[in-house]
């Protein structure tokens, strides 16, 4: 499946290996700054690769703040001027943490940013063939982060949203005028490989063994395809509230409690459902402190799960199954299959073994983290129309209690090569089961889309009106109406134009259609080569009214005709 890894690796490399060396720097002053600040505060406490792991999770943090001081500056204060004041900040800040670690620091503090590197070059191959971030979350994400690039009276959300995530890049675009679709993408893979190495510290602070942490580790990054297969559904601002998240919960495990409340309004503002994984995981925290409060909450809630899994109850409504059934089928082959189901659950499997293993030992941390897995699957259900966890976040989000406690089992084998026999298993399983590369599913856009967007920008007048396929998309019981469904969702984004959704199943041969678009003065339709895209022999059935301006193998512009003065 993966065969062509490495190729893709390189390939990436080659094609986005500058915009990643800037990423990495950014990381690393970010990192660096967080490792420095910790270490004056909790030295002696802890060791310096817990220290390096908690600096991964939180290197975005300094980041964050410094493109708030950016974008802020930039509206009162020519933009080059901003940049040298803010790389002489970066310099200045970073020379500091560097004199005050510079020979105090052990060589153990390596181990993490090496296994950082290494999980990078594994995931980096993911951006080696895609010319524009995947799903159509991501032409959002571009506009917004081009809103915050250029300020207007308005905010540039219609609604709340994920500000931090977008403001972070778009204070990075704004010093180093990199391309946003290539730094979007691979801003997102460097996220990816980071989201797994906080689990070090959690299962090394209950465990106080080395290679259980690890192992940890490689369940939480390898274990199942989420939560890396989630930048395929343009997730980059979940992604990145999930590893502040964490850093937020590595604050407190070392004992830093006023650190862990400074960073808890930075996270939301990173992500907002991350208030509901804080709640949940203060829920857990507390219930779990008394076992036979854990048990009965534990076992009411399954009650609640298996009964709407079932499709019993007035509490049902049409799509519980698909968003619970979905989910379970990530990490345990359900609905109604066989118990193996399609993706041969390994790794879950192995967690739940290793967790009754542990649960002896380390009862509370066991049962807290069963309780985390069936709160999280309760939290999607409800309230029905708009839950506190979407279904992907939760997808992405369970992996993490999964791995948990997968690691405090391993600490518990009667034989260090069973752990090893083991680590090679949930190796093998990742490469032989899920891949490494985008999704076909979500690609919306190819270099022939890219190219039709540049006749736009060239050819036609900036006021022109594009008509582009769209559907409508059933998210429990709410509805995303007039979301894009090819390359045509990023037309207002890459060349300026409006564009108007239009459903893609429409019929152009009818006068009432034809009409409408005249109406709507429509100049252009947008025809790209996907299956839920405009289809292009209804439209050329008709060439009164319509006609082909520039066709491409996988994107035609056709202009609208007839529609008078």
């Amino acid at each position: 499946m993966n065969h062509d890894l490495f190729l893709h690796t390189l390939q990436s490399l080659g094609r986005h290996g500058g915009i990643l060396s800037l990423l990495l720097a950014w990381a690393a002053w970010g990192g660096l700054l967080v490792f420095a600040l910790l270490r004056r505060r909790v030295s002696g406490r802890i060791a310096d690769e817990e220290l390096a792991i908690l600096a991964l999770g939180g290197w975005s943090l300094p980041a964050l703040l410094l493109s708030l001081v950016v974008l802020t500056l930039r509206l009162f204060l020519p933009a080059a001027f901003v940049t040298v004041l803010s790389l002489a900040l970066m310099l200045a800040s970073g020379g500091w943490a560097v004199r005050s670690l510079w020979r105090q620091v052990q060589l153990a503090a390596a181990w993490p940013a090496l296994a950082f590197l290494i999980v990078l070059l594994l995931r980096i191959g993911f951006a080696a063939d895609l010319v524009l971030p995947p799903y159509f979350d991501s032409a959002e994400h571009y506009r917004i982060i081009q809103a915050l690039l250029q300020p207007a009276s308005g905010w540039p959300a219609s609604s709340y949203y994920h500000l931090g995530y977008h403001v972070i890049l778009a204070g990075f675009t704004a010093l180093t005028g990199a391309d946003l679709a290539q730094t979007m993408m691979i801003f997102g893979q460097i996220v990816v490989a980071a989201l797994p190495l906080p689990m070090y510290l959690f299962v090394k602070r209950a465990t106080g063994l080395e290679s259980a942490a690890w192992f940890a580790v490689l369940l939480a990054g390898f274990g199942w395809f989420v939560p890396a297969h989630a930048a395929n559904w343009g997730k980059y601002p979940a992604l990145l509230g999930m590893l502040v998240f964490q850093f937020m919960l590595g604050l407190i495990v070392v004992g830093e409690w006023k650190g862990a409340l400074l960073v808890v309004p930075l996270t939301v503002f990173v992500h907002t459902r991350m208030v509901v994984l804080m709640a949940l995981a203060l829920a857990v925290w507390v219930v779990a402190r008394r076992p036979r409060w854990g048990i009965g909450v534990g076992l009411g809630v399954l009650a609640v799960l298996i009964w709407r899994y079932q499709d019993f109850g007035p509490l049902w409504d049409a799509y519980g199954t698909s968003n619970l059934g979905t989910i379970l089928n990530v990490y345990a082959g359900l609905p109604l299959g066989p118990l193996w189901g399609a993706y041969g659950n390994l790794p879950t499997l192995l967690s739940g073994l290793l967790a009754v293993r542990a649960a002896r030992r380390l009862p509370r941390l066991v049962l807290g983290s069963a309780l985390a897995l069936l709160l999280g699957l309760l939290l999607t259900l409800i309230p029905p129309a708009f839950p506190l966890l979407d279904r992907p976040l939760t997808e992405m989000v369970l992996s993490l209690p999964l791995a948990f406690a997968g690691g405090l089992g391993a600490a518990h084998l009667p034989r260090k090569w069973i752990l090893g026999l083991l680590m090679a298993a949930v190796a093998v399983h990742a490469w032989t089961m899920y891949s490494f590369a985008p999704s076909p599913c979500c690609q919306l856009a190819g270099t022939d889309d890219m190219a039709a967007m540049e006749w736009l920008k060239q050819n036609t007048l900036a006021d022109a009106r594009i008509l582009i396929a769209s559907a409508d998309y059933s998210l429990g019981q709410a509805t995303l109406r007039g979301a894009g469904t090819d390359a045509g969702l990023w037309v207002t984004p890459l060349t300026g134009r409006v564009a108007v959704p239009f459903p893609h199943f429409s019929d152009f041969r009818q006068a009432s259609i034809h009409d409408q678009l005249c109406y709507g003065k429509i100049s252009y339709l947008y025809v790209g080569g996907k299956d839920m895209s405009f289809n292009a022999d209804v439209i050329l059935a008709s060439p009164d009214w319509y006609r082909v301006v520039l066709s491409l193998a996988n994107a035609r512009i056709v202009q609208v005709l007839g529609c008078g003065g």
